[in-house]
Protein backbone atom coordinates (compact mmCIF):
# COMPACT_ATOMS: atom_id res chain seq x y z
CA UNK A 1 0.00 0.00 0.00
CA UNK A 2 2.81 2.41 0.85
CA UNK A 3 4.48 1.62 -2.46
CA UNK A 4 1.31 2.59 -4.41
CA UNK A 5 1.01 5.81 -2.41
CA UNK A 6 4.65 6.64 -3.15
CA UNK A 7 4.20 5.96 -6.88
CA UNK A 8 1.08 8.14 -7.04
CA UNK A 9 2.83 10.94 -5.14
CA UNK A 10 5.85 10.82 -7.46
CA UNK A 11 3.59 10.80 -10.52
CA UNK A 12 1.70 13.85 -9.23
CA UNK A 13 4.96 15.69 -8.58
CA UNK A 14 6.20 14.85 -12.08
CA UNK A 15 3.01 16.12 -13.71
CA UNK A 16 3.08 19.28 -11.56
CA UNK A 17 6.67 20.00 -12.58
CA UNK A 18 5.76 19.63 -16.26
CA UNK A 19 2.83 22.00 -15.91
CA UNK A 20 4.88 24.62 -14.02
CA UNK A 21 7.55 24.64 -16.73
CA UNK A 22 5.04 25.84 -19.30
CA UNK A 23 5.28 25.65 -23.03
CA UNK A 24 6.27 27.84 -25.93
CA UNK A 25 3.58 29.72 -27.82
CA UNK A 26 4.74 30.13 -31.42
CA UNK A 27 3.15 32.00 -34.24
CA UNK A 28 3.49 34.26 -37.23
CA UNK A 29 2.21 37.79 -37.72
CA UNK A 30 0.95 38.70 -41.19
CA UNK A 31 -0.72 41.62 -42.93
CA UNK A 32 -4.50 41.13 -43.06
CA UNK A 33 -4.79 42.08 -46.74
CA UNK A 34 -1.56 40.85 -48.33
CA UNK A 35 -0.83 37.89 -46.02
CA UNK A 36 2.83 39.01 -46.09
CA UNK A 37 4.81 38.55 -42.86
CA UNK A 38 5.24 41.55 -40.57
CA UNK A 39 8.76 41.88 -39.19
CA UNK A 40 9.69 43.82 -36.05
CA UNK A 41 6.35 43.51 -34.26
CA UNK A 42 6.68 43.72 -30.48
CA UNK A 43 4.79 40.88 -28.78
CA UNK A 44 4.41 40.95 -25.00
CA UNK A 45 2.58 39.26 -22.14
CA UNK A 46 1.14 40.95 -19.05
CA UNK A 47 3.97 39.48 -16.94
CA UNK A 48 6.56 41.48 -18.90
CA UNK A 49 7.92 38.69 -21.08
CA UNK A 50 8.28 39.99 -24.62
CA UNK A 51 9.84 39.28 -27.99
CA UNK A 52 10.06 40.76 -31.48
CA UNK A 53 8.93 39.03 -34.67
CA UNK A 54 11.71 38.11 -37.09
CA UNK A 55 11.90 39.00 -40.80
CA UNK A 56 9.41 36.21 -41.58
CA UNK A 57 6.94 37.44 -38.94
CA UNK A 58 7.69 34.49 -36.64
CA UNK A 59 7.79 34.73 -32.86
CA UNK A 60 7.94 32.44 -29.83
CA UNK A 61 7.08 33.20 -26.21
CA UNK A 62 7.36 30.98 -23.13
CA UNK A 63 3.96 30.75 -21.42
CA UNK A 64 2.94 28.93 -18.26
CA UNK A 65 -0.82 28.94 -18.59
CA UNK A 66 -3.25 28.06 -21.34
CA UNK A 67 -4.99 31.43 -21.48
CA UNK A 68 -2.93 34.53 -22.26
CA UNK A 69 -3.38 37.99 -23.73
CA UNK A 70 -0.80 38.95 -26.33
CA UNK A 71 -0.19 42.66 -26.80
CA UNK A 72 1.16 43.26 -30.29
CA UNK A 73 2.49 46.65 -31.34
CA UNK A 74 3.98 47.83 -34.60
CA UNK A 75 4.55 51.34 -35.91
CA UNK A 76 2.47 50.70 -39.07
CA UNK A 77 -0.23 48.56 -37.43
CA UNK A 78 -0.80 50.18 -34.04
CA UNK A 79 -1.53 48.10 -30.95
CA UNK A 80 -3.72 45.00 -30.72
CA UNK A 81 -4.59 42.79 -27.77
CA UNK A 82 -5.27 39.18 -28.75
CA UNK A 83 -6.70 36.64 -26.29
CA UNK A 84 -5.47 33.08 -26.72
CA UNK A 85 -7.58 30.47 -24.87
CA UNK A 86 -5.92 27.07 -24.94
CA UNK A 87 -3.05 25.83 -27.05
CA UNK A 88 -3.54 26.24 -30.80
CA UNK A 89 -3.67 22.97 -32.75
CA UNK A 90 -1.49 24.43 -35.47
CA UNK A 91 0.80 27.41 -35.95
CA UNK A 92 -0.85 30.53 -34.56
CA UNK A 93 -1.42 33.06 -37.36
CA UNK A 94 -2.20 36.63 -36.29
CA UNK A 95 -3.49 39.00 -38.95
CA UNK A 96 -3.04 42.74 -38.40
CA UNK A 97 -4.70 45.57 -40.27
CA UNK A 98 -2.48 48.43 -41.40
CA UNK A 99 -3.23 51.89 -40.02
CA UNK A 100 -3.97 54.50 -42.65
CA UNK A 101 -3.07 57.98 -41.47
CA UNK A 102 -4.56 61.09 -43.00
CA UNK A 103 -2.06 63.90 -42.80
CA UNK A 104 -3.14 67.50 -43.23
CA UNK A 105 -0.55 69.74 -44.84
CA UNK A 106 -0.83 73.13 -43.17
CA UNK A 107 1.95 74.95 -44.95
CA UNK A 108 5.04 74.68 -47.04
CA UNK A 109 8.37 75.94 -45.79
CA UNK A 110 10.66 77.20 -48.53
CA UNK A 111 14.41 77.52 -48.01
CA UNK A 112 16.50 79.79 -50.25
Amino acid sequence: MQRITLIITLLCLFVASLISQGQTLSGIIVDEETELPIADSHISLANGIATVSDTMGRFALPVKKMSVILRITHVSYGQSDITIDGWPDDLLIIRLKKIVANLDITGVLRHH
